[in-house]
């Protein structure tokens, strides 16, 4: 299915796209609430401020997916597939997750469970600042 279809299909009111293959799919900026992606395939996609709200992306393979600014309130991610995917500025309220497969090959073989509170500090991660200052032609570097 095309991102042209998917989409299509979505303005018509079918929310059911459990199991697509959306790899390496550019979908920034779209709205897809309560969309169901349950077992989708989301890895390399970019998703980078796209409307998630309400979701079902429960045992989807989110790995390398690039959605920073992402609304994902009220989505549920139980069971996603979640390795290399970086976790700024998501929007979570209301976000439900119990456990993720955080393993290289999704596995299984690295399973983090979460309680709310858990879940709520792990999708909040503030991305690293650098700080860089010169003193006396010398670029002194803190990370």
């Amino acid at each position: 299915m095309t991102i042209e279809e998917l989409l299509a299909k979505y303005a018509q009111g079918i929310l059911d796209f459990s199991e697509i293959n959306l790899a390496e799919v550019k979908l920034n900026s779209i709205n897809l609430s309560n969309i169901d992606l349950t077992e989708a395939n989301l890895s390399v996609a970019n998703l980078t401020s796209s409307d998630l709200t309400k979701a079902n992306l429960n045992q989807g393979k989110l790995i390398k997916v690039e959605w920073t600014g992402s609304a994902v309130s009220g989505a549920t991610l139980t069971g996603a597939k979640l390795y290399g995917t970086l976790r700024f500025r998501l929007k979570i309220e209301g976000m439900t997750c119990e456990w993720l497969d955080l393993s290289v090959n999704s596995d299984r073989s690295i399973i983090q469970n979460f309680t709310p509170a858990e879940a709520k500090e792990f999708f909040s991660a503030t991305p690293p600042i650098t700080m860089m200052y010169l003193q006396n032609q010398n670029i002194l570097c803190l990370i």
